[in-house]
């Protein structure tokens, strides 16, 4: 899917996050598209 993404956006500046907890499951996280968004890299 990064792939696809990249190609699409093509734009090799624009960072790019896949991520397992936001989405449309019962247990995800929401964000808001087009506001600023801060992440925190956990290594487990």
């Amino acid at each position: 899917i990064v792939d696809i993404i990249k190609r699409i956006v093509d734009d090799s500046s624009m960072p790019i996050v896949k991520t397992n907890e936001i989405g449309h499951g019962t247990d995800s996280k929401c964000i808001i598209i087009g506001e600023n968004l801060t992440l925190r890299l956990s290594c487990n």
